[in-house]
């Protein structure tokens, strides 16, 4: 249906026809518009406009802006077999210039990114789901070039140790998203010349430059400002000064570590620890080189080889315990045996060895056990260090030959050493040296009277210390008597019991001996003989004299009874007990010797018959006689 126009909708169409031509007539401006302004932006998903001002009269003019495409970065992003560059508009994975690498040598000739080394290994954070670098697994590759990802993972971090002790790799890598870089991820890698890390980086971990003698220059892809604020091991650098630190604006220099002017050393290696606190930082490390027995570096002492030692399961250290197959005769007992301490000198370690002239104590050994050195009558210098902590018995007992015990350290510090109190054996030939003074040995008192056995006698100590004797030797006989000690030889061939209460043998008989003038011994296998038995020597024709040693506490009942020939019997000090009628019948007895005086022979418990049946001989005691 036509619409047709109202008389007022007419002519208000002709008034403003009117207008506008009288406007236009009025004002004909030639407009001068300025740039464009835009008001609203477009975007990838809806369109804007921009507008434009006349210079002149000020009136404005509007310019539809059409959806654009998606904006993308500059900047590329990669995987090891692609690149492209990301959308940064809010349609997350739009991208654009995806393409294959095209390397060229190292580097990819569109985008820059490293080619990554193939054949590394990787062991996968499950609780974070990316990968960690660990090794260089099957690469034969010289110039190492840590992945982005792995598996389709991403890769955040080197292992500990990852690339430690490799040889033939001339430099390492490592792309973005590298978090965290483990203790000695590079350590002892000699060869290794320059190590390359990106921004990103967290943390640094322990003496990751340890040993690369070699390493010029550590590239960080970030500034100087940005290197210093990333975590790192107060030892991060390993004391390598060799190298420097090359950022976008400048150079950061390792810190300077300051070391002991005293050498470290084990069996085969010496260095100098750090002072500053950091343990696993050393200086001048190196293998020992001997000119005969010292190193020429450190002057450490060469170790004996084919010693024997015994190992402590608690505390997890080891005890040598003796001279095993060496041949040698300056014996050094090494720092470490199986890679453990080797803290101690077991009991009689060294006892009675033969041709060694001497003894060499590394540093670390605390403890030296009973009698470690006695006897060896060859050893003529001894060497402890500082360190030791105790000092058994009787160390150098026989030692006759021995003339200094060196001790590395003060007087007062050899002093403090907890020793036993026979420690020196009692042997007087040698000194102790320290580094500031000579101490000698105390010197031990000894007892006037002679101890003795069937074949050595020798005088005790009288300060209390019962493993300490003087003038030990064996018996020379000149007849039944001993030109040393005066002892009577021991008869052979006489018959004995075991006392099982008291652990000791009696005398209970002649056995097979043929001798007339009997001498019961000290000792039956090597066990005191501490009693004659009842009847022992009782009836026995010939018998002439019978002499008890020492340490017989007990005389039996009829003892020596009814033997006619007997003349002598002697007991000595000591004995406790005189049973009935030990004499009885003996016609031929005048003496009986008591090693003691009238008083000790008084106070003999004795059975009341003890003297029953015969009275016509006499007690001889030192300080006089009594009458039977």
């Amino acid at each position: 249906m036509k619409k047709i126009l109202t008389p007022f909708a007419l002519l208000f169409l002709m008034l403003t026809v009117v207008i506008l031509a009288t406007g236009c007539q009025e004002s004909e401006c030639v407009h001068q518009w300025g740039e464009d302004v835009v008001v609203d932006a477009p975007t990838c998903i809806k369109g804007g406009y921009s507008i434009s001002t006349c210079s002149k009269c000020g009136e404005t003019t509007r310019t539809v802006l059409y959806p654009s495409d998606h904006p993308y970065s500059t900047e590329w992003s990669h995987d090891g077999s692609y690149h492209w560059r990301e959308s940064t508009c809010q349609h997350v994975g739009e991208k654009t210039d995806y393409a294959a690498h095209v390397f060229d040598g190292k580097y990819c000739t569109s985008c820059g990114t490293v080619k990554a080394s193939q054949g590394l290994s990787y062991r996968a954070d499950i609780e974070n789901g990316t990968y960690i670098v660990t090794g260089l697994g099957t690469t034969l590759e010289t110039d190492i070039v840590v992945a982005r990802y792995y598996n389709s993972k991403d890769i955040v971090a080197v292992d500990a140790s990852a690339f430690a002790n490799s040889r033939g790799i001339n430099s390492i890598h490592l792309q973005e998203f590298i978090t965290r870089i483990g203790d000695r991820a590079f350590a002892d890698s000699i060869g290794l010349t320059e190590v390359t890390l990106s921004l990103g980086l967290e943390y640094m971990g322990s003496c990751l430059f340890i040993g690369c003698d070699s390493l010029e220059t550590v590239v960080f892809l970030g500034t100087v400002d940005e290197f210093n604020e990333i975590e790192k091991a107060s030892d991060w650098d390993g004391g390598n000064t060799g190298f420097i630190i090359k950022c976008n604006d400048g150079i950061v220099n390792p810190p300077i570590h300051t070391y002991s002017a005293e050498w470290s050393h084990d069996n085969t290696h010496h260095w100098r620890v750090d002072t500053c606190g950091h343990e696993n930082l050393v200086a001048d490390y190196g293998e020992h080189k001997f000119d005969g027995k010292y190193c020429t570096s450190c002057g450490t002492v060469k170790a004996s080889q084919g010693l024997t030692y015994s190992a402590d399961i608690e505390t997890g250290t080891y005890i040598v315990t003796g001279l095993g197959t060496t041949l040698e005769i300056d014996i050094v007992v090494a720092r470490y045996y199986n890679g453990k301490d080797i803290v101690a000198v077991a009991n009689s370690a060294f006892a009675n060895s033969r041709g060694i002239k001497s003894i060499y104590l590394q540093e670390y050994i605390t403890r030296i056990g009973d009698r470690a050195f006695a006897d060896s009558i060859g050893l003529t210098e001894v060497t402890l260090s500082l360190g030791l902590e105790y000092m058994g018995s009787c160390l150098f007992i026989g030692c006759d030959s021995l003339e200094t015990v060196y001790f590395r350290g003060t007087m007062e510090e050899f002093n403090s050493i907890k020793k036993a109190g026979d420690w020196d054996g009692g042997n007087t030939n040698f000194i102790v040296v320290c580094d500031d003074g000579e101490i000698i040995p105390e010197r031990h008192i000894y007892s006037e009277e002679w101890s003795y056995d069937g074949s050595y006698h020798w005088r005790v100590d009288a300060c209390g210390h019962s493993a300490l004797i003087s003038e030990y030797g064996a018996h020379t006989f000149v007849g039944s008597t001993c030109t040393g000690c005066g002892v009577i030889k021991a008869t052979q061939g006489l018959s004995y019991r075991g006392d099982l209460t008291t652990g000791t043998y009696m005398v209970i008989g002649i056995g097979t001996t043929l001798e007339r003038d009997i001498v019961v011994a000290r000792y039956y296998n090597n066990i005191e003989i501490t009693a004659v038995g009842e009847k022992a020597f009782s009836g026995i024709p010939g018998l002439t004299s019978v002499h008890l040693q020492r340490y017989i506490l007990r005389i039996g009942d009829y003892a020596f009874a009814n033997s006619p020939d007997l003349e002598k019997v002697t007991i000595t000090k000591g004995l406790q007990y005189i049973g009935s009628a030990v004499f009885d019948g003996c016609d031929s007895l005048t003496t009986v010797v008591f090693q003691g005086s009238i008083a000790e022979f008084n106070a003999i418990e004795k059975a009341e018959d003890w003297s029953y049946g015969h009275s016509g001989y006499v007690i001889q005691c030192f300080d006089g006689e009594i009458q039977m």
